[in-house]
């Protein structure tokens, strides 16, 4: 839903779904125009990067011990959905089934991949297995699904305090409202982007000479190889923003053999 675009403004450095929240960088680096470094791609990290994030492996509660905090599948849901996969047949067992992203039917993109954070809170599918773990945690609003048990709010870090009603900081009390669905959201949305900006290029020099016998140009073949040398490559596109921009190439090095 169009609606959902507009939490990309409300974030570090979030460029909305195709530049739909403007062109240049929002609040990032005191409304420079620089990217953030350091941010998680979540089009592309594996499900234990994504548990670095706040409360992605377990939600944390000031006042209970760390043993009593439910774990969080969310991670795992992220990689679920961006993938297509099908529940128990394909991707993470126990995962809900994301492979029924049907557009308007589902209110979910069709393609693969995430291209708006703002998609994550559209992550309200269930698991199909709670063995080690409610169903619900699977969910983007897990934390508003009385994860502890006890039928009240969730106190977590990411909980708006209110320090002039009682004037020590106090968690909000309201069980299953809205800020409490969105608690797991907002620990992850200032460290999240869908793209990336550095990448490390790998790539292999191959050339050789025609086979004077047979006439054949065989670069598979030892004997007519010349060379064949390795290269490692450092591209920044953190100033690309339009197809005619071009990324910058940090460094180009021969690797040794």
């Amino acid at each position: 839903p169009a609606g959902l675009r507009v939490l990309d403004a409300f974030v570090c450095d979030g460029r909305g779904l195709n530049g739909t929240v403007g062109d240049e960088l929002l609040n990032a680096a005191g409304f420079s125009g620089r990217v953030t470094p350091g941010l998680i791609n979540i089009n592309t990290a594996p499900p234990e990067v994504l548990r670095a994030l706040p409360h992605m492996t377990r939600l944390v509660h000031e006042i209970d011990s760390p043993s009593s905090n439910p774990f969080v599948r969310f991670p795992e849901a992220i990689v679920q959905y961006r993938e297509r996969f099908g529940g128990p047949s394909a991707g993470i067992p126990g995962a809900p089934d994301y492979s029924s992203r049907d557009g308007l039917a589902t209110d979910l993109r069709p393609d693969r991949g995430i291209a708006s954070i703002g998609e994550l809170m559209l992550l309200t599918r269930p698991g199909s297995s709670g063995l080690l773990q409610p169903t619900e945690s699977w969910q983007v609003n897990f934390a508003a699904n009385d994860p502890y048990g006890t039928g009240d709010s969730t106190w977590i870090s990411t909980d708006v305090i209110d320090p002039e009603i009682s004037g020590t900081p106090q968690p909000d009390e309201v069980a299953e409202d809205v800020e409490e669905a969105n608690l797991l959201f907002a620990g992850i949305s200032n460290l999240i982007t869908t793209r990336s900006d550095m990448f490390t290029v790998y790539f292999k020099i191959r050339s050789f000479r025609q086979n004077p016998t047979t006439g054949f140009w065989d670069a598979t073949d030892p004997e007519y190889i010349v060379d064949d040398t390795r290269y490692v490559m450092l591209v920044d596109r953190s100033t690309v923003n339009r197809p005619t921009d071009k990324p910058k190439i940090l460094y180009l090095e021969r690797l040794p053999k």
